[in-house]
C-alpha cells in the first residue's frame, strides 16, 4: 500500500489487522474481498457498524449453536448440570476496533 492509498483510505489497515486476528489461516482465502470491501470506507463510522456487523453475526452464530447444543443435552438428559443458568451467562463487548 503506498501513502497515498495509506491516506486516503486510512481505516483500511486497522480493518485488516481486525480481520486478520478474527480470521488467522482463513484470512488469506478472503484477502481479496477483504481488499473490495474496505476500500469503500471512508468514515469512521463505518468502520465501527462493519465491526458491529461482525460482532453480531458471531454473537448470532454462537447463540444459536448453545441452543442447538442446549437442545440435545435436553432430549438425552444428560450433562445438564454443566450448563451454566441462563441468566450467568454474559456477553462481554469490549471487542472494538478503536479503543476510546
Amino acid at each position: 500500500m503506498s501513502w497515498e492509498q495509506y491516506f486516503n483510505k486510512p481505516y483500511s489497515g486497522p480493518i485488516k489487522k481486525y480481520l486478520f486476528e478474527i480470521l488467522k489461516e482463513k484470512y488469506e482465502k478472503n484477502e481479496k474481498i477483504i481488499e473490495r470491501t474496505i476500500n469503500s470506507f471512508d468514515m469512521r463510522s463505518d468502520v465501527e457498524a462493519l465491526v458491529e456487523l461482525f460482532g453480531d453475526i458471531y454473537q448470532s452464530g454462537y447463540e444459536i449453536a448453545f441452543n442447538q447444543f442446549k437442545e440435545e443435552i435436553s432430549k438425552h438428559n444428560y450433562l445438564s448440570n454443566l450448563l451454566p443458568p441462563e441468566e450467568k451467562i454474559q456477553i462481554k463487548s469490549n471487542d472494538k476496533i478503536f479503543k476510546n
